[in-house]
C-alpha cells in the first residue's frame, strides 16, 4: 500500500508543472492570435467607414482558409445606386415582413437561403456575368448593393485567379488548385481550362473524370491552347469519354506542335514509343500531307520523321 501511495503522488507531482508549462506556453499565443485577430478586424472596419462612411462595417471573408475582410453596409444603412457610399434608408423602404414568414423577398419568391447560396456561388466566380445573373434572380436580396458594387468595381482577374492557382499547385495543395482552377476557367482562362482537364484526367484535386477532361479540353482548343491540343490528342489515341480515333490524334498533336507545345514536340521526337504504331503512322501522314515529311510511312520515328516533326515546329 505504501509503495503504491508513493507511486500515485509522484504521479501527480509530476502532472502540475508539467500542466503549468504547457498553460504557459500555449495561453500567450492563444491571446496573441486572437489580439492580432481582433487587429486586423478593427483596422478594416476603419478602412470602411473611411471609404464608404458611416454605416460601413467590415465582414470577414475565408478565401481557401486565409481571412480577408470586405465592406458592407450596416442596417438602417445600404449602398447609394452608385455602390460607393452608405446611405440611410428610406422608411418607405423598411417594412416589416407580414407575421409568420421568414423569407427574405428577392424580387422571384425564393427564400434567403436561395439568395445566399446564389451569392456566394457570385462572389466565387467573381464574373460580372456571374453577378448579373445574381441580380436578375435576387434584384432585392441584402446582397443586391454588394453585387451592384462588384459590377461597378470588377474583381481579380482570370490572369490573378490562374497565378493563384499555379502557386497552390507548385505547392502540392492540389484541392485547393482545383477550385481556383476552376474559377480561372469559368472566367475564360484557356491555360486554367486545360490545367482543368488534367486534373479531371488525372484525380489531382478532385475525382477522376474523362469527361469532364474533355469538356474543358475542348473549350481549351478552341481558343487555340496548343497543351489542350495534345491532352485532347491522347483521348482519342486511346479512347478516353471517346471512341477511339488515330487520325483525330493525329491532327490535334500535329497542331498542338505547330502552336509551340515543346511537350508535344518532346513526346513525339523522344518519347514515341508510348503512342501506337497506328497513330505514329497518320502523324507521318499528317506531315507529309502539310509538306513536312517525305519518308515511309511506317509509324517508325527514324532521322528523317524527327527532322519533319521539329521542321512541324518551325525549329528548322
Amino acid at each position: 500500500m505504501a509503495g503504491t501511495w508513493g507511486a500515485t503522488r509522484i504521479s501527480s507531482m509530476l502532472h502540475w508543472p508539467i500542466a503549468t508549462i504547457v498553460l504557459m506556453t500555449v495561453v500567450p499565443q492563444v491571446f496573441a492570435q486572437n489580439l492580432k485577430a481582433a487587429e486586423a478586424l478593427s483596422e478594416a472596419k476603419a478602412k470602411c467607414v473611411q471609404k464608404h462612411g458611416p454605416g460601413a462595417v467590415a465582414e470577414e471573408e475565408l478565401d481557401f482558409g486565409e481571412v480577408s475582410y470586405v465592406c458592407t453596409c450596416a442596417a438602417p444603412y445600404t449602398f447609394d445606386a452608385a455602390g460607393t457610399r452608405c446611405v440611410q434608408e428610406k422608411a418607405s423602404q423598411s417594412t416589416a415582413p407580414a407575421a409568420g414568414n421568414n423569407a427574405e423577398s428577392s424580387g422571384s419568391g425564393t427564400s434567403s437561403s436561395d439568395a445566399l447560396t446564389d451569392w456566394t456561388r457570385a462572389k466565387y466566380l467573381n464574373t460580372a456575368d456571374a453577378y448579373g445573373r445574381f441580380l436578375a434572380a435576387h434584384p432585392n436580396s441584402r446582397f443586391a448593393a454588394q453585387a451592384r458594387q462588384k459590377l461597378a468595381n470588377p474583381g481579380a482577374s482570370a490572369d490573378g485567379v490562374f497565378s493563384k492557382a499555379w502557386t497552390k499547385d507548385k505547392a502540392g495543395r492540389k484541392h485547393e488548385a482545383f477550385l481556383l482552377y476552376l474559377k480561372a476557367a469559368e472566367m475564360g482562362h484557356a491555360q486554367a481550362m486545360n490545367n482543368l482537364g488534367v486534373f479531371y484526367h488525372n484525380g489531382q484535386g478532385t475525382k477522376r473524370s474523362y469527361a469532364q477532361a474533355e469538356r474543358w479540353y475542348r473549350k481549351a482548343v478552341k481558343q487555340g491552347n496548343a497543351g489542350a491540343m495534345l491532352n485532347l490528342g491522347s483521348m482519342y489515341e486511346y479512347g478516353q469519354s471517346v471512341r477511339r480515333d488515330r487520325p483525330r490524334a493525329a491532327e490535334l498533336v500535329a497542331r498542338a506542335i505547330k502552336g509551340g507545345s515543346d511537350y508535344a514536340l518532346t513526346s513525339m521526337v523522344s518519347n514515341s514509343t508510348q503512342w501506337s504504331r497506328e497513330f505514329r503512322r497518320e502523324l507521318q501522314r499528317v506531315m507529309r500531307e502539310e509538306g513536312f515529311y517525305d519518308g515511309r510511312i511506317d509509324g517508325s520515328f527514324g532521322a528523317g520523321t524527327r527532322s519533319a516533326l521539329k521542321r512541324l515546329a518551325g525549329q528548322q
